[in-house]
């Protein structure tokens, strides 16, 4: 383990650094100053994030707020004196150092600054926007370093390679007691092999466009289709009206087609971040709306792409959100509600639209439960004793589908009041059974009434049976 170090003046692998900031001041002045400082100044007067003890919720216009630390590696937090907070990866190992006063303040003016050695993985380092009053300094291997007094800073080491990235403010980089300012939206990578470093933009926030439009889900899950411009590699994911992501996010390699999957009905938010050299993300996109149409909680699925509707029941919907709806060829759209029924108890097309992009439209079909009814008694003339009573039944539905008696819906067979078992046969026009001579001297009646699953009365007939 290397030793932990209490004061500037001790040696070791950070030792000389200090001492090497007095002629860096002195040779860069107050050039050097004003860019260390004129970040923290810039954001005092700008809506970006103020970073503390966490990762702060960004407002991107339109759409939730979203957290700062969406679409980044999972990390541990770990709090440092003066409101300056660490985000660990996930394997990442440091050492909290001495504390040194060092003039990165403003106008020069010396500031606490919190050393930090990295010995591998991933670091975040947030200090508090527009408040140049303390530092940060991280250490890596091969006396690479880098210091901080407001803003966002990264810091990657692995076998390969040291990768600072100053995400959001300036960044003072050293390497060998060589120092050079590393501006806000860099990414500098050191080759622990060679020794040598380059310079590489943060990518930038990529623009989403959804290409399905207004979508519909009926029967579960949706893919949605979505396109962009940027030439970095993305990570993309959905998230809710409050911004919580709903789904794992997914990476995609440049000119490979973007889907996100939407798991029902509503209104969600397609996000993605570019990943840049060393994979250090660049800044979120601004959320893209993604409105999908479907089935509220409970509500029955459609039958063959039909919505089967019984005695004033609707169709329950989600997604309706700020859509427009006609029914059939109204030339009129109304602001849609969250359920439909039927127009005149006939079949009826509703519509749906959304009004700031009117070629985006999906149309519902909806029909009564019970369409066509049949019920044939016979013979006309028939007498008891003799043939038993003929009778047809024929229901069909809205999709034209023929009904079971006893499944689809309830056939009570009765004569004089009294409830006859019956069995059915299926044949080409519906269902028969026949009712065989009943006790009793007559005359009688025989009565079918046929039911809804809800109770109501959708067809009946009877047949007067004489005696001989």
């Amino acid at each position: 383990m290397k030793p932990m170090m209490n004061q500037p003046s001790v040696p070791g692998r950070f030792s000389g650094t200090m001492s090497l900031m007095r002629p860096l001041y002195r040779n860069l002045g107050w050039a050097l100053l004003a860019l260390l400082t004129a970040s923290g100044v810039a954001a005092a007067e700008s809506s970006q994030p103020k970073p503390g003890t966490s990762p702060a919720a960004v407002s991107q216009g339109e759409g939730p707020k979203l957290a700062e630390e969406l679409l980044r590696p999972a990390s541990k937090l770990r709090s440092l004196p003066r409101d300056v907070s660490l985000a660990l990866g996930e394997g990442a190992t440091i050492q909290t150092s001495f504390t040194s006063s060092l003039p990165v303040g403003e106008r020069g003016a010396k500031v606490p600054v919190q050393s930090v050695e990295v010995d591998g993985g991933r670091v975040d380092a947030y200090l508090p926007k527009g408040s140049v009053s303390r530092g940060l300094l991280l250490q890596g291997p091969d006396k690479i370093l880098g210091i901080s007094t407001d803003g966002h800073m990264v810091m990657m080491v692995d076998k390969a390679s040291v990768v600072i990235g100053a995400l959001d403010g300036d960044v003072l980089v050293g390497q060998d007691s060589k120092f050079k300012p590393l501006p806000a939206g860099r990414i500098r990578v050191f080759s622990r092999a060679s020794g040598m470093s380059a310079d590489f933009d943060t990518p930038k926030a990529p623009v989403l466009k959804n290409q399905s439009g207004l979508s519909v889900a009926l029967t579960g899950s949706v893919q949605i289709s979505l396109a962009t411009t940027s030439p970095d590699p993305l990570l993309l994911t959905v998230v809710d009206e409050r911004g919580a992501a709903l789904v794992e996010p997914r990476r995609y390699e440049p000119g490979v087609p973007l889907q996100a999957e939407v798991p029902h009905a509503g209104l969600y938010y397609a996000v993605a971040r570019p990943l840049g050299k060393g994979d250090i993300e660049g800044p979120l996109s601004a959320p893209v709306k993604i409105q999908v149409l479907g089935l509220a909680p409970g509500q029955r699925a459609p039958q063959d792409g039909v919505f089967l509707l019984g005695h004033e029941e609707r169709v329950h919907l989600a997604g309706t959100d700020g859509l427009e709806v006609r029914y059939g060829n109204s030339p009129t759209y109304l602001p849609a509600s969250s359920s439909v029924g039927l127009s005149q108890r006939q079949k009826t097309i509703v519509e749906f639209r959304n009004p700031h992009a009117t070629d985006q439209r999906v149309v519902l079909t909806l029909a009564p439960r019970i369409s066509r009814k049949e019920i044939e008694l016979g013979p006309a003339q028939a007498r008891w004793p003799g043939a038993p009573v003929q009778m047809r039944i024929g229901l069909w539905d809205g999709a034209g589908n023929l009904l079971r008696p006893g499944d689809d819906v309830e056939v009570r067979v009765t004569v004089n009041a009294l409830d006859i078992p019956m069995s059915w046969k299926k044949a080409s026009e519906g269902y028969i059974g026949q009712v065989p001579k009943q006790a009793g001297e007559g005359p009688w009646v025989v009565r079918v009434n046929v039911l809804d699953d809800q109770g109501h009365l959708i067809a009946r007939d009877f047949l007067e049976v004489a005696a001989h």
